[in-house]
């Protein structure tokens, strides 16, 4: 079996892209009874406790669909990898996509509490966005000043 380089170089990214665990393993929804395969981890709602979330565990499938579930997910580094578009999403050469995104921090009283003023902080930019900006009052322009001093041919110094 011949391995592409970026298998290689960046294994985790390469799987975490098709919503796969190292060594293309799926995610198990430890949720589901028997644990269902899922393409999204922790999909659930921390807030309201629905769903698969960090704090219902996980399951360790090193072998494949069936493994043990953790009750509690074990300490460790979290990673943020961002994916989008469809299995068979396609943008030929030439073709034009617009492409939206962001990104935001927010720290509240508690954990549970930065989720509830997260999904606020989205929700507000999402109306700005859907609303092309324009927002009342709009925020103030930057102070910029330039000057500038003309050379020979057509040049100039920007000051």
């Amino acid at each position: 079996m011949r391995i592409r380089p970026e298998r290689r170089i960046l294994p985790c990214i390469f799987d975490a892209k098709r919503c796969k665990k190292r060594w293309f393993l799926p995610y198990l929804d430890p949720t589901q009874s028997p644990p269902a395969v899922t393409k999204f981890c922790y999909p659930g709602d921390p807030e309201t406790g629905v769903g698969w979330t960090e704090l219902k565990g996980c399951v360790q499938n090193c072998g494949g669909t069936s493994g043990t579930i953790l009750s509690t997910n074990p300490k460790g580094d979290r990673r943020f990898i961002f994916a989008s578009g469809r299995e068979d999403f396609v943008i030929n050469p030439g073709d034009t996509q617009n492409i939206v995104l962001a990104q935001f921090v927010a720290r509240g009283t508690s954990n549970l509490n930065s989720v509830t003023k997260l999904k606020s902080l989205a929700k507000t930019a999402k109306l700005i966005y859907l609303s092309d900006f324009n927002v009342t009052p709009p925020p103030k322009g930057p102070q910029v000043g330039t000057s500038y001093v003309p050379l020979q041919n057509g040049l100039c110094n920007i000051v």
